[in-house]
């Protein structure tokens, strides 16, 4: 998967408990991980701009969003759905549901990873291991290694694992990517679901959605029942944010 254009995201700090000196720092560490690390096996790069408290209304309507709210009903209240005004992706982390203990940053690490490598939640990818096989997989890089154990430290802060191309492909480029499956080489085999980890999969003959994994029931902000309830949902009938400050 390849893009010419530079990727804007626009993080926007909506949270009452999240300082906007913890949250600067925190884009900061997740730009360090996209750029560094994400884009040269993905060849997806994005440039992260923080907006503060004080800057709710600046209007950037060529940018994708990560909005950091309190909870669900804030979220509801300001009227955050699946993409921006603009018609462009949008993720909400709901930092509420950060266990105690935990570094936000690995939810919102994690989500942003996803946004990127699959922007609209509607990418799968077919696999056929054997004759009598066949599976879906929805193009989910975080999913399969989502627990927070798994995750780790960049520029002191918690961010999340992700998996390599090979993971959904198998052997096809194994070599370029130093014959890992995900960036902390945790994985060792294609399709592999570690510990604490979920991936949705498509039944081909009924065209539904399952999640698979020991993690699917504490996936970081409900961000496995909120993709896979986006790849349900059609195009034409998903939500813009009525908020007239969001990109």
């Amino acid at each position: 998967m390849k893009r010419s254009e530079t990727i804007k995201v626009v993080v926007v700090n909506h949270s009452t408990t999240i300082t906007d000196e913890d949250a600067a720092a925190g884009v900061a560490a997740m730009q360090k991980q996209v750029s560094e690390d994400f884009a040269p096996v993905w060849n997806i790069d994005a440039t992260l701009q923080f907006a503060g408290k004080d800057r709710l209304r600046t209007s950037l309507p060529d940018h994708w969003a990560l909005v950091l709210v309190d909870d669900r009903t804030q979220s509801d209240e300001l009227g955050y759905h699946d993409v921006t005004s603009s018609g462009l992706p949008l993720a909400t982390i709901q930092v509420s549901l950060v266990p105690a203990g935990h570094d936000w940053t690995h939810t919102a690490s994690h989500e942003l990873l996803e946004m990127l490598a699959d922007p609209t939640a509607d990418l799968a990818v077919y696999s056929r291991p054997d004759e009598a096989t066949r599976r879906i997989y929805a193009h989910e890089v975080c999913d399969p290694c989502a627990a927070y154990e798994d995750g780790y430290t960049v520029a002191g802060r918690r961010v999340a694992d992700f998996v390599f191309p090979t993971w959904f492909h198998g052997a096809t480029g194994q070599a370029s990517s130093g014959g890992r499956f995900d960036e902390r080489g945790l994985i060792k085999a294609p399709l592999e679901v570690r510990p604490g980890g979920y991936i949705g999969v498509l039944d081909p003959a009924t065209f539904t959605w399952s999640i698979e994994g020991t993690g699917s029931e504490s996936a970081p902000d409900g961000a496995g029942e909120s993709r896979l309830q986006l790849r349900t949902t059609a195009r034409t009938g998903r939500q813009l944010s009525d908020m007239d400050w969001i990109p």
